[in-house]
């Protein structure tokens, strides 16, 4: 289940006339109020058994409890007191919150924003009240510190809203029933690159089992793909070369030579490398040109890198070999002694 009902009550919300507030990387701003709402502000005490009806109200029938889990995470030890609704004419339309989760990061956990549930009242949907209350709470956010907002929720609706997949920024989805395109952050200014890690929602969401999508895999969602296999004529030197580029588990001479198939697993469970004896494997030839007979690269891997100078004297120190064509300013391709293509790149969004 989508925790902050997107996919369900909040759909009518989109409007193609409204447009995304840019808060990538600049600090959030506050949204004008739409028309007929006279106010977006902090939640009060008082206004909590209000707050939930409408989330019971935004998410029936398809979504059961939402109301139950709004008043759980207002009880809650990570709860900051970070809900916000808007208000017509006395009464409650729209409404959103921040809870802590964190970020299980190689040096120490760190506390980061996670927006859920969002409601609208249905008369009020589609005049711009969830773009109203998500905008504010973003701007606060902003101002309290944190280093990012994430949620899981419709893209389409979402990215209207400056948000944005998170995995690429080295965030790791909470569940796998999480679909990777749904899971998605703001970075704020107070993000630095090694905030990365494992996101980890406070437990209340689990109680409600209020994480992911459950019965909604098809065919190609039971699809995964687990590992890269690169070939190569010497594979113990591609296997070292890999394992201390990316510091990966290198298995002993003695393992390698009774094979042709090493795998180098990812501790954080990502996408394994692995590199596969081809005793006639010809070197590619990058950037490909008209010549006669030239191997041409047919796969490469993306590394996204923190400090793109750090990461290219690493690749080099490995034995890696700077390529000769360099396409862009922020991406630095290199070659691996097999001579297969890889990219670093850093995101400068």
């Amino acid at each position: 289940m989508p925790s902050d009902g997107t996919s369900d009550a909040v759909p009518a919300e989109l409007d193609p006339s409204e447009s995304p507030a840019g808060m990538r990387s600049a600090p959030p701003h506050t949204p004008d109020l739409p028309d007929g709402v006279d106010e977006v502000r902090v939640q009060r005490p008082d206004e909590l058994a209000e707050v939930v009806a409408l989330a019971d109200l935004a998410f029936l029938p398809e979504e059961e409890g939402i109301g139950a889990l709004v008043a759980d995470l207002q009880a809650d030890p990570a709860f900051s007191g970070q809900s916000y609704v808007a208000v017509a004419d006395g009464r409650v339309v729209g409404h959103t919150m921040l809870t802590r989760a964190w970020v299980d990061t190689e040096d120490r956990l760190l506390t980061i924003a996670l927006l859920s549930p969002l409601a609208v009242h249905p008369d009020w949907q589609r005049r711009g009240v969830g773009r109203a209350v998500v905008g504010y709470a973003l701007a606060r956010a902003a101002e309290s510190g944190a280093p990012g907002v994430v949620l899981e929720g419709d893209p389409a609706y979402y990215s209207r809203l400056g948000f944005e997949p998170a995995e690429p920024w080295g965030l790791q989805r909470p569940s796998v029933r999480i679909p990777a395109p749904a899971f998605q952050w703001v970075r704020l200014p107070a993000h630095e690159p090694w905030m990365r890690g494992r996101v980890v929602y406070p437990d209340v969401f689990w109680r409600h089992d209020a994480v992911g999508l459950r019965g909604h895999r098809g065919p190609g969602r039971s699809l995964e793909v687990t590992t890269v296999t690169l070939g190569a004529r010497d594979l113990p030197g591609l296997v070292r070369f890999y394992g201390a580029l990316l510091e990966r588990r290198v298995p002993p001479d003695a393992a390698m030579a009774e094979t042709d198939w090493i795998g180098l697993g990812d501790p954080d469970g990502g996408i394994s490398v692995a590199v596969q004896l081809e005793p006639e494997q010809e070197r590619v030839t990058w950037p490909a040109g008209a010549g006669a007979g030239e191997q041409h690269m047919q796969v490469h891997l993306e590394i996204r890198v923190d400090d793109l100078d750090r990461a290219v004297e690493h690749a080099l120190a490995c034995g890696a070999e700077l390529a000769a064509h360099q396409p862009q300013d922020d991406v630095r391709v290199c070659l691996d002694p097999e001579g297969h293509p890889f990219c670093l790149w850093v995101d400068t969004g």
